[in-house]
C-alpha cells in the first residue's frame, strides 16, 4: 500500500529543514494570492508588495505573481483565493521561468493549468533551486508538464501531470511529464500522478542530473491506480544520468508504474541508480494485471553498477509483455535481489511477464543472494 500523504509531509520535513540549514532564515519572505484565472500580464511586477498595490486589470494572474516573486528577493510563497483552470494564452507564450529560487506554488488541488491554446513551450520551467510546485494539474502543454533544467533541491508535490483527478484520457502533455536535465540535482517527485504523456512520464538526463527521486507516485495508470493511462513511451526513463532513485527502502515511498506504452523504467547509459520497493506492471492493490507493454525494468546499454532491489524493499514486478527484467549486452556489475518477478504482492498467485523473469546477458552481475530477503 502507498502511503502517499505519510511519505510527502517526511518529504517536506526534510526539505525544510535541509534549506534551513544551508541558508539560514530567507532575507524576505513575501506572499501573493493569485484572484483570477485569467492569464494576462499587465499589472506591476517589480515585485510582491508592487503586484499587490497595482494588480491587472482582471485581479493578479499566476503569470504576474511567478514575474513578482522572480523580483522580490528571499523565500516566495504563491497560492490561490480561486478555483479552477487556467489557460495559459497563445499570445503571452509560456509562464515565465522560475529563475530566482525558493518560490512556492501551491495550487491547493483546486487549479487545473491547461496549454492547449500555449503554441510552444512546458507548464513550469525551474531553472533555480529550492522551489516547491504543490496540488497542481497540468494539462494539454505543447511539450513537457514540469522541466528542471539545471535546477537543485526542488520538490513537485502532489501535482497531476497528463491527466486529472478522474483519470480522463486525451488531455496529456505532449513531451514528457516531468523532465529533469542539464545538471539536475537533488530534485524531488513525491505523490504525483504523471500518466497519458505523449513522451514518458518522467526523465532524468545527463550525467550531471544526479541525486534526484521519484517516490510515492502513480506513473501510467489513473490517480487510484486501478487502471491504465499510459505514457506513450515509458514510465521512467533515465539517460546518460547516475545516482538517482526510483522508490525507496520506505513504507509509502515505492512507485506504481504501470500501464505504460514501452517499458516501465528504461536505463539508457545510465549507472549507479537504486531501483526499489516499485510495483511494476501491476495495478497499485499488487494483484492485478496491469503491465506495461515490452520490460517491466530494461538496462539497455553501457552502463553498471544500478541496483534493483534489497532485501525488505524489493520491487514487484509483474504481467508485463515482455521480460521482467532485462540486463541488456554490454551492461555490468548489475545487483538485483529481493524482487517478486512474476507473482503478486503476496507471492501465492502467478501473475507472469511475457518473457523471461530476468533476461541475464552482460557481466559480472549479482541476482539474489545469501540471507534473509536477498533471493528474487
Amino acid at each position: 500500500m502507498l502511503l502517499l500523504g505519510n511519505h510527502r509531509i517526511s518529504v517536506c520535513i526534510a526539505v525544510l529543514l535541509g534549506l534551513g540549514a544551508l541558508y539560514g532564515p530567507p532575507a524576505h519572505a513575501a506572499s501573493v494570492v493569485v484572484n483570477t484565472l485569467v492569464d494576462e500580464n499587465n499589472g506591476t511586477t517589480s515585485s510582491i508588495a508592487n503586484l499587490i498595490a497595482t494588480p491587472g486589470g482582471a485581479g493578479i494572474s499566476l503569470r504576474e505573481a511567478i514575474i513578482a516573486a522572480n523580483n522580490t528577493a528571499g523565500a516566495d510563497t504563491i497560492t490561490f483565493s480561486v478555483s479552477g483552470t487556467i489557460n495559459t494564452s497563445g499570445g503571452l507564450g509560456a509562464l515565465p521561468t522560475l529563475n530566482s529560487g525558493n518560490t512556492t506554488i501551491d495550487g491547493g488541488g483546486v487549479i487545473v493549468l491547461n496549454g492547449s491554446s500555449q503554441g510552444s513551450g512546458q507548464g513550469f520551467l525551474l531553472s533555480s533551486s529550492s522551489n516547491i510546485i504543490s496540488g497542481i494539474t497540468i494539462i494539454r502543454m505543447p511539450d513537457q508538464g514540469i522541466n528542471i533544467s539545471n535546477g537543485t533541491n526542488n520538490l513537485i508535490e502532489d501535482c497531476i501531470i497528463g491527466t486529472n483527478t478522474a483519470g480522463g484520457g486525451g488531455i496529456g502533455n505532449g513531451g514528457n511529464g516531468i523532465s529533469m536535465s542539464n545538471t539536475a540535482t537533488g530534485n524531488t517527485v513525491s505523490g504525483c500522478v504523471v500518466s497519458g504523456n505523449g513522451a514518458s512520464g518522467i526523465s532524468i538526463s545527463d550525467r550531471a542530473s544526479t541525486g534526484n527521486f521519484v517516490v510515492g507516485c502513480f506513473i501510467g495508470t489513473n490517480p487510484a491506480g486501478t487502471g491504465a493511462l499510459a505514457n506513450t513511451v515509458n514510465g521512467i526513463v533515465m539517460t546518460n544520468a547516475g545516482s538517482n532513485t526510483s522508490g525507496g527502502t520506505l513504507a509509502g515511498e515505492g512507485n506504481v508504474i504501470s500501464g505504460n506504452g514501452q517499458h516501465g523504467i528504461f536505463l539508457n547509459n545510465s549507472n549507479d541508480n537504486e531501483i526499489y520497493g516499485n510495483i511494476v506492471g501491476l495495478a497499485a492493490d499488487g494483484e492485478t494485471a496491469l503491465g506495461n507493454a515490452q520490460e517491466g525494468i530494461m538496462t539497455f546499454t553501457g552502463e553498471d553498477g544500478n541496483i534493483i532491489g534489497a532485501p525488505g524493499a524489493g520491487n514487484i514486478i509483474a504481467a508485463n509483455g515482455s521480460n521482467g527484467i532485462q540486463l541488456s549486452p554490454s551492461t555490468t556489475t548489475h545487483l538485483v535481489r529481493g524482487n517478486y518477478i512474476g507473482t503478486n504482492a503476496a507471492g501465492d498467485t502467478g501473475l507472469g511477464n511475457g518473457g523471461h523473469g530476468i533476461d541475464i546477458n552482460g557481466t559480472q552481475h549479482v541476482i539474489g543472494g545469501v540471507g534473509a530477503g536477498r533471493e528474487t
